[in-house]
């Protein structure tokens, strides 16, 4: 205890910020972050016993929503304050314990390419184990307890691990078949509104985004049956969605932009791309689908609006892995128009923007960001044949999945098609795909692969970005 008192004298690392400062960033964390974070009540925070590590950590949050470039100096000081109260055992309320480990998650200056104790899947994984520790997989543990709603709320939020495991292929630390917590619902939540419909239907995204992430990780080759049943999935949350959270009303008018909205359908559509290179070799080369090339124009302009309305500061590390999937469909897209062309170039500049401003705190955003101008500047150097352009802009890896994913479009898009030049694409697309015999499936290749080095890549190539795992010499920042 007396070093306890030492350290905490040294460090400060219990003093809060001012009351002001505290109040205005609790007040950015509820505004622009709780949706994604929904284990905190504002209730946790508002009376004088309320945790000061919570209180830490929710401030840290909030410092990573303001537009002011210099509170990242604020955000170093909070971070270190909550690791040295962390260290000396500070907190003994494992609940707000466990609560705090869950919001660090979002704490990511560094590279998430470099070996690091302090990032997202650090923090996620030291939540996973004292979740698993304290019986939150386990349901009966808590069930009949005054707080079984934040139970739930917590471990569907460490669900979304499921992103970073799709981002990086690496194997989950919270298995569901280890569990058995029911679904979660309205009834676990202190308050009702927007903020809790985002909430719940983002969890049942992070769902179908761990079928594709599994797919992913899995050795071999998914069957037939599976990416079926994935894509099934995305087209049972996208037709499930509410009114409220819809782009387009029945009419297929845009509705009044709301960030969280479009934040939704940027992790939506990321997926129906990803699911589209299911090959489990990392140097397997893969072309830009039809499918890939809507959703990602998409991406692009829902993240042009966010960019517009100044609200790209408030976008989490995340963002960096779904501008790079939709960039990369982007640059390896060739247009048969200019006016597509204007399109395609307008997409990648509005995601380049978005990731400019992340990267004043994201060291993720600012590798994507290099990689991209990278891939885009050798890529607009070569000059490909018009029978290239064409191939490249209209086929699949995987013809079987282009197949599937063509026949259900009007399922998978959140948007009218019949207005959109796109799906002469997907027509064109599946077209060719139905009249390939079964056993070609997969085998056809209208470019040798051996000539054709600049149309085609390999997601996890571009992702690992010469990714060195005993390179630690900027695990920091």
């Amino acid at each position: 205890m007396r070093h306890r008192a030492i350290v905490l004298k040294a460090t400060q690392a219990d003093v809060l910020p001012s009351l002001a400062l505290r109040k205005a960033l609790t007040d950015a964390f509820f505004e622009y972050a709780a949706p994604y974070f929904p284990i905190v009540d504002a209730e946790d925070l508002s009376n004088e016993t309320s945790s000061i590590l919570l209180q830490q950590a929710v401030c840290l949050v909030g410092s990573l929503m303001r537009h002011d470039p210099s509170s990242m100096s604020l955000g170093y000081s909070l971070y270190e304050k909550i690791q040295t109260l962390l260290h000396v055992e500070f907190e003994q309320d494992n609940m707000a314990l466990l609560k705090t480990l869950c919001l660090m998650s979002c704490w990511a200056p560094a590279s998430p390419y470099s070996v690091t104790l302090h990032g997202p899947w650090h923090w996620t994984g030291i939540a996973v184990r004292l979740a698993i520790q304290m019986g939150i997989h386990t349901q009966s543990n808590w069930a009949e307890n005054d707080n079984a709603g934040c139970s739930r709320r917590i471990f569907w939020h460490l669900n979304s691990e499921t992103l970073m495991v799709a981002c990086w292929g690496r194997p989950r630390s919270l298995k569901l078949d280890d569990c058995d917590v029911q679904p979660l619902s309205a009834s676990d939540f202190t308050t009702q509104g927007l903020s809790v419909l985002i909430s719940l239907h983002f969890t049942g995204l992070m769902n179908s985004v761990s079928m594709v992430s599994e797919l992913n990780t899995k050795k071999g080759m998914p069957s037939d049956f599976e990416v079926e049943s994935v894509i099934t999935s995305l087209c049972t949350w996208q037709g499930g969605l509410p009114d409220e959270l819809r782009l387009y009303d029945a009419n297929g008018t845009r509705k009044d932009f709301h960030r969280y909205t479009s934040e939704l359908h940027i992790h939506y559509l990321t997926s129906v791309i990803v699911i589209q290179m299911p090959s489990k070799d990392r140097h397997s080369p893969w072309r830009t689908s039809s499918a890939s090339i809507l959703a990602a124009t998409r991406i692009a302009e829902l993240y042009e609006e966010i960019h517009c309305r100044e609200e790209s500061v408030h976008l989490l590390s995340i963002n960096g892995f779904m501008a790079l999937v939709a960039a990369i469909v982007l640059i390896f897209h060739r247009p048969h128009s200019s006016k597509k062309e204007e399109e395609r170039m307008n997409g990648i500049e509005s995601i380049c923007s978005v990731l400019r401003v992340m990267s004043t705190k994201y060291g993720g955003a600012r590798s994507v960001l290099q990689r991209i101008q990278g891939l885009q500047s050798n890529h607009e150097k070569r000059k490909l044949s018009v029978n290239s352009l064409q191939n490249s802009s209209a086929s699949s890896c995987a013809p079987w999945v282009a197949k599937t994913v063509n026949a259900r479009v009007h399922e998978l898009f959140p948007f009218s098609l019949s207005l959109d030049e796109n799906v002469d694409f997907l027509d064109e697309a599946g077209a060719r795909t139905d009249q390939m015999p079964g056993n070609e499936l997969g085998a056809q290749s209208p470019i040798p692969l051996e000539h054709a080095p600049d149309t085609m890549f390999s997601l996890m190539d571009i992702l690992e970005m010469d990714f060195d795992p005993f390179d630690n010499t900027n695990s920091f920042v």
